[in-house]
């Protein structure tokens, strides 16, 4: 056993202590920001006016309507169908025998009703030209690994979702689900041209222009959130000055304690939320995200979100534009959500499922790179490793 034990147990009853100092802090201030939230409630659209013109280092959402709104759990349909995706990968190794990598994405389609059936499929992917490897910006090429391939799973998943609706159109309502967000945000720390950011970009929104020219409603789907966007929204509240800037009034990342706004610095929105409160199947009011990817490239697919209370925790939703402004498919997606969840015992089931057909397991990834090699060998190629990963199967002292 490499792990020292007794000095980690050390630094976690410490950490015990600090967080339970910091549990009575983070509940006095909570309360003061579901007081302040409640005084802003009407005001939202001066508020959102002076966010849009504020310039913060930190997310800010823009409320759509009343911040306090709540809104009542919409009846279920008699029918519905839920198609749900999600994905995993094996990223490519250089210390490996072959340069691949593989995305494997889980499929489900539940039918409820008279004629209810349930689908359960998995989609692997592999990858080894160099078509496939590399994605050429200007004069530069990228590998697809890290970021760029969980952009690459992202389109996969939405393109395999938008392709099961359109097999899927039987006159009863559909919703799309995915977990996580609905934001390609790990493109603006890339430092890609905006070539390749287009490019890629472009190719997640055409999977969303057909899903919209099916009527099919995508919503994503975040378990225990730790967004803070409403939260920031509430500091831009708090400013005493007509427009937040935080470079110029307070020179600060992160605001210190004698900043205006310093008591509602990262307070996550579940959990103002559950203050509020909002009852079991209810979920808040409509929100803009200030993603600078979504304002900027998504257009009418731009993300909006809201916050529903699932019964066993506040869960974050995220939809595109076209949905969350529709007065049919914005309480579809409501009704759909919670449903599965109760299904679920606490997260949609659909997504529980694709999960399940998606995720692939250490031993699984290592029968994948034996078959690698194995037909390496079969084909009479080099299945010659770096010396990093052959001294990873030889144990000496």
């Amino acid at each position: 056993m490499t792990l020292d034990l007794n000095g980690v147990s050390r630094q976690i009853r410490k950490m015990g202590q600090d967080l339970r100092a910091h549990g009575t802090d983070l509940g006095q201030r909570l309360d003061k920001a579901v007081a302040a939230l409640r005084s802003h409630a009407s005001s939202f659209e001066e508020l959102r006016v002076k966010i849009e013109c504020s310039k913060t280092y930190w997310p800010v959402a823009r409320p759509v309507e009343p911040l306090n709104a709540r809104h009542s759990l919409p009846p279920r349909p008699e029918s519905y169908t839920i198609i749900a995706t999600d994905g995993s990968q094996i990223e490519p190794d250089r210390h490996r025998a072959a340069l691949c990598y593989l995305l494997n994405v889980g499929t489900v389609l539940l039918r409820y009703g008279a004629d209810s059936k349930a689908v359960l499929q998995s989609h692997p992917m592999l990858a080894y030209s160099d078509d496939d490897l590399y994605i050429v910006s200007g004069n530069r090429r990228f590998l697809v690994q890290g970021h760029l391939l969980t952009v690459k799973r992202s389109i996969a998943e939405t393109d395999i979702l938008a392709s099961t609706s359109e097999h899927s159109i039987d006159g009863s309502p559909i919703v799309g689900l995915q977990d996580g967000t609905l934001i390609l945000q790990t493109l603006e720390g890339l430092g890609v041209e905006d070539e390749l950011r287009d490019k890629l970009t472009g190719q997640f929104l055409d999977r969303l222009t057909r899903l919209r020219e099916l009527g099919v409603p995508l919503a994503s789907y975040i378990s225990r959130p730790r967004a803070s966007d409403v939260s920031n929204a509430l500091r831009i509240a708090a400013c005493p000055n007509a427009t937040a800037n935080c470079g110029q009034h307070c020179r600060e990342y992160l605001a210190s304690d004698s900043e205006p706004c310093a008591w509602l610095a990262a307070l996550p929105d579940r959990s103002v939320f559950e203050l509020l409160p909002l009852e079991e199947g209810e979920r808040s009011g409509l929100f803009l995200s200030s993603s600078k990817i979504s304002l900027d490239r998504y257009g009418e697919h731009k993300v909006y979100f809201f916050y529903l209370n699932v019964g066993r925790e506040i869960a974050r939703v995220e939809l595109p534009e076209w949905v969350a402004r529709d007065a049919r498919l914005l309480p579809l997606v409501h009704s759909a959500i919670f449903d599965q969840c109760q299904r679920g015992d606490g997260y949609p089931r659909a997504l529980a499922e694709a999960h399940e057909k998606a995720v692939i397991g250490g031993a699984d990834r290592e029968v994948f790179w034996r078959l690698v090699e194995s037909t390496l060998v079969g084909n009479r190629l080099s299945t010659k490793t770096s010396e990093k990963e052959r001294s990873k199967r030889i144990r000496g002292l």
